[in-house]
Parts: C-alpha cells; structure tokens; sequence
C-alpha cells in the first residue's frame, strides 16, 4: 500500500518540514551544497518529497525538460531497497534505477545483455525529448561513476507494430546492428532466431523471447513463447500489439568504430585479436574494455542530468569509501590479471594506462561532486551521523571529555566540517527505532507503553502473512492491533496500526509521540526485493548439446576431442576444400576448420594440431574440470586408457548406486508432515516471485520428505536461480517436526554465507541456527558440539567438520550438501553412509549435460 499518509503526516513536523521547504525554493535561490541529518526511517519520505519539490518549484519557472532528483547509494542493493521503499510513496513509474556494470573497465568481459537493456531506457528516459523524465532515478555509486559513451542515450531500440509493413530483410539487419546474436534456437536474452517467414527473438528487458510471424512484409502476428519448450504462452499480455527492442550493447559497431579498430590493430598487441575481429564486424566478448579507443568522446551520468536537477548522496560516508575502493580494486585486479598472464602464458588484460586511462576507468566522488555543481547541479547529502546531533551546542575543543565521546566526536566534527565548507546543515529531529530481535515479549512491553502513553503507532510488514501473525501477538497480549489498507485519515492513537508496506528501517518522533517500526525491527526479518526492471520468472537451461559453439570459444579454452583427448583451442580457419575445381567466373570453395593444439608426439618437439572441419563440431565439447589440465598426446594410446578408466569409475559408480538404493529401498525413514501454518508463513514472506522450476522443485522435495522412502534428491540451477530458497524451506520443514538439519558447504566463505541467510529468513521463528567453521574458537567450537549432541542446536552449517566423528546429531532428519562434487573421497564415503537412513537434498551449480 501507499504511505502518502504518513508522508503527510511529517510534513506536520517543523524540522522535516524544513527540509521540503529548502528543496521548494527555485533552482536559483536553493543551496547548491546542503548536509541533512536523518536516521534511516526518514530517507525514502524524505527523499519522495525532495523530489516532488524539486519538480514543482522548477515548473513554477517554467523550464523545459523536466528536472529529476538522483539519489546516489553506496551499493547495488541498496540502491534496489531504496527504489523499492520509495514506491510506497511514489507511483512506479516516478522511479527509475540504473544498475552498474558487473565488470571492471579493464576485464575481457561484457556486461549483461539485461543490464545494458535497462541502462539504456533509463538513460533515453532521462534525456529525450518525448520520453517521460522519471521523478527519483536511483543509482549506485559505481553507476554514477562509471563513465558512458557519448551518445548512447540517443540510441533508437527497435520497434516493431502488428499490421505495420516492413521490410523482413531490415528487420533482420536492425536485430543484428542492435547487437542480437543469431542463433538456431533462442534461449536467453539478445539471441534471435529466423525460421521461414518467423523471427523469434529475446529482448534484454523481457521475460519471455518473442516470436514475430510476417504474411509477406506486414507483421502478421507477435507471441511470447517460452524458452524452455519454444511453445506459445497464452493469457493476458502474451500478444502484444506493439514491441520495443533495445540494443544489447553500448558499445555497437559502427563504420566508424570498425575503421578506427582497424586502424589501431598493431598500436596494441594485447587488443590486437579483438581489435582484428571488431575491425571486421564482429562483436567479442570483452569489447568494452577498449571503448574508449573505438568512441569520439566519453561523458558521465551528471552531464546527461536535465537542467535544475539535484543529486542526492545517501550515506556519504559509506558513498566515499565504496567509490575509492572500485578505483584500488580495479588497480589491483589488473596488476593480478598480468600476474596471471605471465604465469600462465594466458590472454593479457587491457592496458588501462594505453587507454586514456582518465576516460576507461572510474572517476573519483569528488570529481563528480565538483562537476554537478559547476554544471548547476545541487549536491545534497544525507547522513545518519549527525542526525542526533544538537546543532545550537558549541564543538569541544576535547571532545574526547564529553559523555559518549565517539558519537559525539563524529557528530561534531561532522558539523565542524559542514560550516567550515560553507554547507548548509538541516537536521530532523528523531530517533532510530528499538530492535527487538529475538525478544518477542520485550516487543510486546516496549510498544504496548508507547501505545497506553498515547503514542501513534505504525508497524510496516512485508506480507499478509506477517501483518496477520503481528496482530495475533498484540492482541494475545492485550495491546489493541489492527490491519489497516490506507492511511488517508492519518494514524490514530491508543492502537497499533498494522500496514504492508516496503520499508527498511523505523523511527520515533518524541515531540510528536509518533513510532514506525518495521518487520525487521519487530520480527527480526529484513525484506528483501527483486531488482526493478526485472519481472517474472527465470528460465530454464536449453537442452544442452554435446556440439560446441565456436563463436564461445577464445584462444587458449581447452576442449576434449572424442578420439583425441584434451586439447586446446588456438582459432577458426578456412582452407580451400581439396580436389574441387570452381567453376569458371566462381571461387574456389572454402571450409571452416577450427585449429586445435596437442602435446607434441616427440619430446622437446613443436605441439602437433588438429585440423577439425566445422561438421564435425558434435565431437568437440568443452572442457568443464576445475584444475588446468595436461594437453593429450595424438595418435597415443594415453587417451584410450583414460577413458577405459573413465568406464570403469562409471561401472563402480553404478554398482555402488545399486547397493545404495537398494539398502534405501530396504530401510524406512521419517515421514515428515504436511506444511503447518508456520510454514505457509514461512512461505509467504519470501520477497521474490518464486519462478516455475523453483516451485516445482519445492513441490517435489516436500512431497519426497513426506514420504517413508529416504529422500535423495539434487537441485541442479546456475547461481542466483533460487537453490538456496529451496534448502530453506525443507530444512524449515524438517525442524517443524522435531528434526535436526545438517547443511554441508565446501568452503567456510560460503559457510558464513548460508548461516547469513538462513539466520535472516528464520529470523522471528523459534529456530537456533549454528554455523561450524575455522572462524569458531575452540571453547565456541565445544559449546556448539555439545549443543548439536543434546539437541538444542535446529540447524548446523559447516564445512566437512560436520562429517567428523566428534560430531554426533541427537536427531538428524535432514542433510543439504552444497556442490557435492567438490568434497573429497573421504567425505563422500561418509555421505554415501548417511544417504541410507537421513532426508538428503543435494544442490549444484554444475551444469550436467543431457542426452
């Protein structure tokens, strides 16, 4: 719902009130530099009635594209929870977020073809003529930073309308300059496909690829499809009546960028592959870490703000130490990358220092901040810090002698340096809300005062789930609660008013007796959302092929011929096809052959290479082991052995597999039971849209778990596809009856990483989760031991400690190992063990290669 009540409801307070009025004067008479002071309950309100203030006062004077407020935070998700916690004041389509790069300027890595897609509607959003200029646009630190090629807001997508003529030939050459790839069968963003009189295409901003029937040159018909089984979707919205497909790159090849490519080919001997196959229309991965050899000019994200415009940095503290680490991380990930290449004779990185290095890489915060007021952009900051701050009492000369001297110290010295820089300094007077995680009747005592004392009462929740159990609580312990849907007539006194609504933090008012607390806060849960832009489901992996693609592979990728062992791939070629004559007038046939390196057959030798016609590219596959392996020797029979030994690991496993089910099929487990209302809880406050696959998978681990028969099941998903989300909710499931979960990680990284997110999505449920890793002290160590063998330990997470004998489960219902694949014999043998008579969920990010 809608917090425009609330927002109301602030600007009733002097102090915040204050802030708006400051932003309401015009462009020319507000204050280029203000430093305002605000817990972090008060930033999304605060930051909404900013910007509707700029854009109002800059209308009064009548300007001409639109002003806008860039709200600038230090990482990408809080840029995504800030964009979010603002649609509770906003309407969606005031608020627009520009992601980063997922690469470093220097790194032989393209950004995502979805990234790139929403970069650039935001960007022509916010400097065309016509297009609607977003109220907030919400940025990272390291988007803002991050230069941009000239011109790239100007870039037309391609648009396409049903029962408009066009050219089928245009259609097909738009798609390939917008840097689509042509492939057989598409299956993921920035691919199409031609089949007869159909296009099928996948924009990098859809959710589903879309198929474009022409009836000669008028477009008959549009249809998403999915990609998993190329079948049509059917229901609202499936046939659109108009497309729009934006470029897949931001650095597109043009005349002039393939002529200057070709031009600096020998000026840069470790570009010169890319530089070659640029010059020849060709787009490479990587390409856009020579961008500012290939472009005129570069520009920032400041210079393409409209007139009047206000940037907003959030936290600057946190802003200005994020913004040096991305410089001293690209500094050192560079000098690693040549490390590497020389140690292990691989591609060498750019050389930044060639590359016009002030262009390439990141500018620094204090050359953006200079730039945005030169440019008559205002630079506005919010803190946190001095917040609490009284502004009328004088700086110590020691403060080390006042009472709580740290905060004060930072506090004061923080005004300090306002005034002396000539900032103008505004403070809202209020407080951080109370955490009452893991304290459910301290939560009950505390709000129920503020609520007999008078108080207003807000509590924001993530969900129905959540709303329905806070009201259960507060009313259990008579303290009056209720669900209200709007907050149109303000919030009333003497009663909890329980709302869903984003929200990050809370706070309190004192003089206004006004308290906002959040799920977080209350419950110990922390919302957490998808990305904007990014709508619907992941989807599934097209059937994989044995056949290689050629156009994925770089010199130096290591592949397995199926006669000839490991080799490595040094490039495509074509020769003349022997023994055929051209015609007369025609030329000489050629064949593509792609050229693969061996061991040398005699010692001290040149490598010996294969040659390997394009046709026969389905005995080719490409080499998927974690360690650098030893090139094969052709026409040995070393080769051969590896295989038979490869065979007979395979028959070993087999017979193994059948000992073990065997022993599954004989024996009988615990038969979990069906989901309670907890657990339907549980469920409900996941933030995200649980894809297909995901609920599929979720579906048939609780219907294995309910069953008398061991479960033994692996979730197989790319990173980020929702595996985790799957284990939380078995291992959920498994500790609602009674059960203990072990969850088995290979690394203590990741250890810590699964302890982070189980403790978040458990929090607010009576659940003790442990985590057993190097990071523990031995007394630590003892104390969770003994708690896992007394049963007062629900969940364990650990490395292969967990498999050892000293650690003995008191009631083990359910064990989830994380990439199974990468723990030792030893380790495996003791999990073949525990398959026999415990649940067993096993997750993988390792791709396994169909039929």
């Amino acid at each position: 719902m809608k917090l425009t009540g609330l927002s109301r409801t602030l600007l009733g307070y002097p102090s915040y009130r204050n802030v708006v009025a400051a932003a309401q004067l015009p462009a020319t008479e507000r204050s280029a530099q203000t430093l305002i002071g605000a817990v972090p309950g008060l930033h999304a309100p605060l930051i909404a009635d900013i910007a509707a203030a700029i854009r109002n006062s800059t209308r009064r004077e009548g300007a001409g594209k639109e002003p806008l407020t860039l709200v600038i935070t230090p990482t990408e998700r809080q840029a995504e929870d800030t964009a979010h916690a603002l649609g509770a004041y906003l309407p969606d389509n005031d608020i627009a977020l520009l992601p980063a790069w997922e690469t470093l300027p220097h790194e032989r890595l393209s950004p995502r073809s979805d990234t790139v897609g929403r970069r650039l509607g935001v960007l022509r959003a916010i400097t065309q003529a016509g297009e609607r200029t977003p109220l907030v646009l919400v940025a990272p630190v390291r988007a803002v930073i991050q230069p941009i090629v000239a011109g790239i807001e100007k870039l037309v997508p391609v648009t396409l309308t049903r029962g408009e003529e066009y050219s089928f030939k245009e259609v097909i050459k738009g798609l390939t300059n917008a840097a689509y790839s042509r492939v057989d069968l598409v299956a993921k963003r920035g691919e199409y496909a031609v089949r007869g009189g159909i296009i099928d295409v996948f924009s990098p901003t859809a959710t589903n690829p879309v198929r474009l029937e022409f009836f000669g040159d008028e477009l008959d018909e549009i249809r998403y499809f999915s990609a998993a089984d190329q079948r049509t979707l059917t229901g609202e919205g499936s046939q659109p009546d108009r497309l729009t497909l934006p470029p897949c790159r931001e650095l597109l090849i043009t005349p002039e960028v393939m002529s200057r490519a070709a031009r600096l080919v020998g000026d840069y001997p470790t570009a010169s592959a890319m530089l070659e196959k640029i010059a020849g229309g060709i787009y490479v991965e990587g390409m856009e870490s020579l961008t500012p050899l290939l472009v005129e000019r570069m520009n920032t994200l400041i210079s393409l703000l409209p007139s009047g415009s206000l940037a907003l940095s959030v936290e600057p503290e946190r802003i200005a130490a994020r913004a040096e680490d991305l410089v001293a991380t690209n500094e050192e990930f560079l000098t690693a990358a040549w490390d590497t290449a020389a140690e292990e004779n691989s591609a060498a990185p750019i050389d930044l220092g060639q590359l016009r290095m002030s262009e390439a890489g990141f500018h620094t915060i204090t050359a953006t901040r200079t730039e945005a007021l030169d440019a008559g952009i205002g630079w506005w900051e919010i803190t946190e810090l001095i917040a609490n701050a009284e502004l009328a009492a004088p700086v110590p000369d020691d403060p080390a002698e006042t009472d709580t001297a740290t905060e004060k110290t930072s506090a004061h010295c923080a005004l300090a340096d306002a005034v002396a820089d000539g900032v103008d300094t505004l403070v809202v007077r209020a407080s951080a809300a109370a955490s009452f995680t893991g304290s459910v009747q301290r939560m009950l005592e505390e709000v129920g005062a503020l609520v007999k004392d008078g108080w207003r009462v807000l509590a924001l929740t993530n969900g129905r789930g959540s709303t329905d159990r806070l009201i259960e609580l507060f009313n259990d312990s008579e303290v009056p609660a209720s669900r209200r849907d709007t907050l149109d007539k303000g919030i009333e006194p003497g009663i909890i008013e329980v709302c869903e609504a984003p929200a990050s933090a809370g706070f309190l008012l004192s003089q206004e007796q006004l308290a906002v607390f959040t799920e977080g806060e209350i419950l110990g849960r922390r919302g957490t959302y998808a990305p904007r832009g990014v709508t619907g489901s992941k989807l599934k992996a097209r059937r994989r092929r044995n056949a290689v693609d050629p156009l994925s592979l770089t010199p130096g990728d290591y592949v397995v011929h199926e006669r000839h062992g490991i080799g490595r791939f040094i490039e495509m070629t074509s020769r003349p096809v022997a023994g055929v004559k051209p015609a007369a007038g025609q030329n000489v046939p050629m064949r593509e052959y792609l050229v693969l390196e061996y061991a040398p057959s005699k010692r001290g030798g040149a490598p010996d290479r294969l040659f390997v016609p394009s046709e026969q590219l389905d005995m080719i596959s490409h080499y998927v082991g974690s360690e650098k392996p030893t090139l094969s020797k052709m026409g040995g029979s070393d080769w051969a052995k590896t295989k038979s030994r490869a065979r007979k690991a395979v028959k070993e496993i087999a017979a193994d597999l059948i000992k073990l089910y065997s022993a599954r099929q004989a024996s009988r487990g615990h038969a979990f039971t069906e989901d309670t209302p907890w657990q339907r809880e549980l469920e409900e406050s996941f933030p995200y849209n649980e894809t297909p696959d995901q609920l599929n998978a979720i579906y048939e681990v609780k219907a294995d778990m309910e069953k008398e028969l061991p479960m033994d099941r692996l979730i197989s998903g790319d990173v980020g596809f929702g595996k985790t989300e799957v284990a939380v909710r078995a291992a959920f499931k498994a500790v609602q009856d009674g059960k203990q979960v072990a969850v088995l990680v290979p690394t203590t990284l990741l250890a810590q990483q699964h302890y982070e997110t189980f403790t978040e999505r458990f929090s607010g449920f009576p659940i003790k989760i442990k985590v057993l890793s190097r990071f523990q002290k031995p007394k630590e160590s003892r104390q969770i031991t003994e708690e896992i063998a007394s049963g007062a330990v629900d969940v364990v997470i650990g490395t292969h400690r967990i498999l050892s004998e000293s650690i003995s489960f008191k009631d083990l219902g359910l064990v989830i190992i994380d990439e199974e694949q990468r723990f030792g014999v030893e380790h495996k043998e003791k999990l073949k063990q525990m398959r026999t008579n415990v649940d067993v969920l096993a997750m993988s990010a390792t791709p396994f290669r169909g039929p």
